[in-house]
């Protein structure tokens, strides 16, 4: 039976292709790519890369499992020697998991790259991409530490980031759930006295009376539209038809600054981290590339990166990439100039990371104070029309 297989590859010219390819099986599609005179990066079953059923190993897992693992191959152990001396450290679970199935990858013939893009499946795609640097470049322990680094500094920031913005998160679901409570069971409660008094109501319990309704009355509809916005949201990001939208709103739409400071100042670590490790420029940016996470900011770096095989520096192909953050640029030419290219560049990344960081703690910093301002002056003008109802009916029923 043929099954799809979606492959990323560099070709003669060091361009990184990516696509899909019919096979029987995983080894034949390795083969047809070969014998198109491709290098393989990485190979997977299309449906199993769609909807990612592989176990995900965590971000601390990963990033140990690379750390012993390049420590093993700085000692002197090969790969298949390295891989059987972990396997026997590893308590049954999930890393060992992985280990066992990069084995039986590479002992099938597969790269080091190819058996851990395998092994880890969606997880494995900027791991493998700097594998097969490594590979290239002889250095495999070298860009193993490179690989577990930039993972830390990955859960690090996502732990920064969830810390900034739990507190305004926090207010916002607090502020929600009053109102459900509120106009669920307060409000209705009051329905019966509004029913019975002899004044008109004011338009301001009116409206809350009707909203209340209309939230008890509808709400499985409301929950169904819900729910039919997620399900074809998901459908639609998993065909690949919503995810170029989003990622170009990222990428060029009012959060550009902050985005690209995030995704092009990883590239720039991870790129100054392979030439320090001495990948070529050419195959450094197209692995660099290989690994971001965001696919119209790689293609937007492979299409820079072509301008190498053209006779262009690595400063003025990173200047052909949109978005670039300027201190990036002005690192790569001062890099170039003084001989400390990748240095500079890891630097440059690492400190546009930071500065995005920055400044998401400096919108949450500010974002709490204004969504308890915003968020207690709604509570308070629906429990002051709550209140005056009261007070209203409790006069007429006096007069």
């Amino acid at each position: 039976m043929t099954h799809a297989f979606s492959y990323a590859a560099l070709d003669v010219r060091g361009a990184l292709r990516r696509g899909s390819v019919a096979a029987q099986s995983r080894d034949e599609a390795i083969q047809l790519l070969r014998a198109e005179g491709l290098s393989v990066v990485r190979v997977r079953p299309a449906s199993r890369a769609l909807i990612g059923l592989r176990a995900r190993l965590s971000s601390a897992q990963l990033a140990e499992l690379l750390l012993l693992l390049a420590q093993l191959l700085g000692s002197g152990s090969n790969v298949t020697m390295a891989l059987s001396m972990l396997r026997a450290q590893q308590q049954r679970g999930r890393i060992t998991s992985v280990i066992e199935a990069v084995q039986r990858r590479i002992a099938s013939g597969d790269s080091v790259a190819d058996a851990f893009a395998y092994a880890l499946g969606r997880q494995g795609g900027s791991v493998s991409a700097l594998i097969a640097a490594g590979e290239l470049s002889g250095d495999i322990p070298g860009v193993l530490r490179t690989a577990a680094t930039q993972i830390e500094r990955d859960q690090a920031l996502r732990a920064a980031f969830w810390s900034a913005v739990s507190y305004p998160a926090f207010i916002l679901c607090a502020t929600v759930i009053a109102l459900i409570i509120i106009l669920g069971v307060v409000v209705p409660s009051l329905e019966p006295l509004v029913a019975d008094a002899t004044a008109r109501p004011g338009a301001s319990i009116r409206l809350l009376l009707a909203v209340s309704q209309f939230l008890r009355g509808g709400w499985p509809w409301l929950a169904a539209i819900a729910a039919s916005f997620l399900v074809g949201g998901i459908v639609l990001w998993r065909a690949g038809i919503l995810e170029p939208h989003v990622e170009r709103a990222l990428l060029d739409g009012i959060l550009r600054r902050l985005t690209r400071r995030l995704i092009f100042g990883r590239t720039a670590a991870v790129l100054g981290r392979l030439l320090s490790a001495g990948v070529p420029a050419s195959q450094a940016l197209k692995l660099a590339a290989a690994a971001m996470p965001v696919d119209l900011a790689r293609a937007r770096l492979e299409a820079a990166g072509a301008a190498i095989y053209e006779g262009a520096s690595v400063s003025r192909a990173l200047q052909a990439c949109k978005g670039m953050p300027p201190i990036v640029l002005r690192m790569a030419e001062v890099g170039e100039q003084s001989g400390s290219l990748g240095a500079l560049l890891e630097r440059a990344g690492d400190f546009e990371q930071a500065a995005a960081l920055r400044d998401i703690q400096s919108i949450a910093k500010w974002l709490g104070p204004v969504l308890i301002v915003l968020l207690g002056g709604l509570i308070g003008a629906v429990m002051a029309s709550l209140l005056g109802a009261i007070s209203g009916i409790g006069s007429a029923v006096l007069s």
